[in-house]
C-alpha cells in the first residue's frame, strides 16, 4: 500500500494530477490484496421509503406508491439481477385496491424471490404511544395479509423495519419476539453502536441494526471504505447498504443499478451484490451471541412532535380501548348466542387505527389535510365499535327472561324520553357504549346500555 501511495504521490508531483495511467499502475501494485478485499460482501438492498400522509394527503400517498411500484417493475424488466424490497403492508393494500393489474405484477415478482416484503407492520409506526395490543395487531394483520395475498408463510416474516420512527419503547424486543420477529432495523434513537442485541426489561433479546450511513441514499463508491471497518469491529464479513430515493417514494435509479454493475468488476473492492434484508440478516443471526447488548428504550427524538396534535393522540387511545372492549363483547355474544360475528368489520376498524399510528401521523409531524383524514378514519373505526357493541348487547338481552325481574326503582314512562339513545357516545364521554336518560323524571338519571336493553325488552 505504501508503494502504491508513493507512486501516486510522485505522479502528482510531476503532472499535478492523478491520471488514469497512474491509477492503473497503483492498482497493479495492489492486486495481491484482491483475495483480502473479496472476503467481505457489500449487500446492496434497494428500497423506496414512502411516508404515509406526511406533508401531503392520502391521494398523494396513493400516487407515490403506484408510481414507485410501476418504476420498480420496469427496472426489473431491464435488469435481471435487480432485487427490490418494500416495507409497510398498507402500501400493498393501496396497490391491490387502486391498481389490481399492477398488484398482479408485484405478486409475480414476489413468487420469483425478486420482490421482498421488508418488515412486519401495517405501517412504520411510532413505537412510544401505541399500546401492546396495537403492536401485536400490526404483526398479526401483516402476516395474515402476506399469507393470503402472496402465500408467504407466517414463520418466514422475521424482520421489523423502522428506519424513521422517532422512538422505540423498551418493551419492543419482547413484543417482536412474541410475534416471531428475529431482527430489527432502525436509523434513529441510538448513537455509538450499529450492530447489537437489544434487550427488553424481562431479558428478551432481538438482533438489531442501527443504520451506519442513511436509509434514503444513492450507491456511492466512497461507502466501500466503511465495509472492512464495520466488519472488523463486529467480527463479520457482511455489511448492508440501503439505496433508493425516498420519503415521497421513488426507489433506486438506473444510475444506482449501473454503478453496482460497474463496481462488481472492480478487483480491489469487496464483493458487491444485489441483496435483500432477509439475506443479510440470515448471515448475522448465527453470530448474534457475540454482539454487544443494549437495554432500555431507543430515543425518543424530535420530542416536540409528541406534544402536538393532541386530538389525534386522544383519538388513538380511545380507539384502542373501545375497539378492544367491543371485540370482547362481540366474542362473548358470538360464543353464547346466535349472533353473527363482526370480524371483517373489526379488521376494517383496526386497519384505520393502525394506519393512523404511522410515525408522522400519531406524533403530529404532518399537515392539516393528513390530520383531517386521520380523524375521519377514527370516526369510521368508532362506527364499527357502535355497530358491534350494540348488536352484542341486544343479543344478550334477547337471551334474558326480563318479565320475571323488577325494573329500576326510578319509573321510566317512555324509552323515547330524554336525550335519547345516543347518550355517552360522543368524544367528550370517550365514545362509551350507548346509554339514555329519562330527562323529564330525573334529568341527571342515566342508565347503561344493558339496563336500557332489559327495560326495552320488558
Amino acid at each position: 500500500m505504501e508503494q502504491a501511495v508513493d507512486g501516486l504521490y510522485d505522479s502528482f508531483q510531476r503532472e499535478h494530477a492523478l491520471t488514469d495511467t497512474a491509477l492503473q499502475k497503483a492498482e497493479l501494485v495492489l492486486l495481491p490484496l484482491t483475495p483480502k478485499a473479496k472476503q467481505y460482501t457489500h449487500h446492496c438492498v434497494a428500497h423506496a421509503y414512502i411516508d404515509m400522509d406526511w406533508m401531503w394527503g392520502t391521494h398523494e400517498t396513493v400516487q407515490a406508491v403506484l408510481s414507485t411500484f410501476r418504476t420498480m417493475l420496469d427496472l426489473m424488466e431491464e435488469y435481471p439481477e435487480f432485487t427490490f424490497s418494500q416495507s409497510q403492508c398498507a402500501v400493498y393494500r393501496i396497490a391491490e385496491f387502486y391498481d389490481p393489474a399492477l398488484f398482479r405484477r408485484i405478486r409475480q415478482r414476489v413468487r420469483e424471490d425478486r420482490w421482498e416484503f421488508a418488515g412486519s407492520s401495517y405501517v412504520e409506526l411510532d413505537k412510544n404511544m401505541p399500546n401492546a395490543e396495537s403492536m401485536a395487531r400490526h404483526i398479526l394483520y401483516t402476516k395474515e395479509y402476506l399469507y393470503q395475498q402472496f402465500g408467504i408463510v407466517y414463520d418466514s416474516v422475521e424482520g421489523d423495519f423502522h428506519p424513521d420512527s422517532f422512538g422505540h419503547s423498551a418493551w419492543v424486543p419482547e413484543i417482536l419476539t412474541a410475534g416471531g420477529i428475529r431482527w430489527f432495523y432502525h436509523c434513529r434513537g441510538l448513537d455509538g453502536e450499529n450492530l447489537y442485541r437489544w434487550q427488553a426489561p424481562n431479558g428478551t433479546e432481538i438482533l438489531a441494526l442501527n443504520e451506519l450511513l442513511w436509509y434514503n441514499d444513492a450507491i456511492r463508491p466512497m461507502y466501500l471504505n466503511q465495509v472492512p471497518l464495520f466488519c472488523k469491529k463486529y467480527g463479520i464479513q457482511d455489511m448492508m447498504k440501503i439505496y433508493g430515493v425516498g420519503n415521497h417514494g421513488g426507489g433506486p435509479t438506473r444510475q444506482d443499478l449501473e454503478r453496482i454493475l460497474q463496481m462488481q468488476t472492480w478487483p480491489l473492492s469487496p464483493k458487491i451484490r444485489f441483496s435483500t434484508y432477509g439475506e443479510y440478516f440470515s448471515n448475522i443471526l448465527p453470530i448474534m451471541h457475540r454482539l454487544p447488548v443494549i437495554s432500555g428504550k431507543l430515543g425518543p427524538t424530535f420530542t416536540g412532535c409528541y406534544t402536538s396534535q393532541s386530538r389525534i393522540k386522544e383519538a388513538n387511545r380511545m380507539a384502542e380501548d373501545r375497539l378492544y372492549e367491543a371485540e370482547v363483547l362481540a366474542a362473548l355474544a358470538e360464543e353464547s348466542t346466535a349472533m353473527e360475528g363482526f370480524n371483517p368489520q373489526f379488521r376494517f376498524a383496526w386497519e384505520r387505527i393502525l394506519f393512523n399510528q404511522f410515525h408522522d401521523i400519531l406524533p403530529g409531524s404532518h399537515v392539516e389535510i393528513s390530520r383531517d383524514h386521520a380523524m375521519g378514519a377514527f370516526e369510521e373505526a368508532m362506527g364499527v365499535v357502535m355497530a358491534a357493541s350494540g348488536a352484542s348487547l341486544r343479543a344478550f338481552a334477547d337471551r334474558i327472561d326480563t318479565p320475571s325481574y323488577a325494573t329500576l326503582d326510578t319509573p321510566v314512562i317512555s324509552c323515547s324520553e330524554g336525550v335519547g339513545m345516543g347518550l355517552l357516545i360522543d368524544i367528550a364521554n370517550g365514545f362509551r357504549l350507548p346509554g339514555w336518560s329519562a330527562a323529564e323524571e330525573k334529568p341527571e338519571f342515566c342508565i347503561s346500555s344493558i339496563q336500557r336493553a332489559l327495560i326495552a325488552k320488558a
